[in-house]
């Protein structure tokens, strides 16, 4: 095997000497491909041939459990809000409150608008 990289080696300078591009390549894939080396020219894939399953066998479908992290609790990452040192569902529903006031104020006043340049 080394001496096969040491060929490899030698025929790769030797396109730094003008040696033709496709006599090279050839030689350095017949090379790395019977030794199962890795060149710039070729690359090795690991392939897994063992079935996972008999043929014919049918797929299972089921819900896998979600692990966290340690000292995580489930319902502070997918339940409620976190607890702070205020009350977030009040400052959500009064945020909610102000909001739904503001956007009911445009709207009126943009009918008023609308009547006044009517009007005019």
């Amino acid at each position: 095997m080394l001496w096969a990289r040491d060929k490899i080696a030698a025929l790769m300078d030797g396109l730094r000497e003008n040696a033709p591009e496709p006599e090279v390549r050839a030689a350095v894939v017949d090379l790395a491909l019977t030794h199962h080396l890795v060149t710039k020219y070729t690359s090795l894939v690991a392939v897994d041939r063992a079935p996972a399953r008999p043929d014919g066998a049918a797929l299972k479908e089921a819900a896998l459990p979600t692990n966290l992290p340690d000292g995580w609790t489930y319902d502070a990452v997918f339940g409620e809000l976190p607890q702070g040192a205020t009350d977030a569902r009040l400052n959500l529903l009064v945020g909610a409150l102000l909001l739904a006031a503001a956007l009911l104020l445009a709207a009126a006043l943009l009918a008023f608008g609308a009547r006044r340049r009517l009007a005019a």
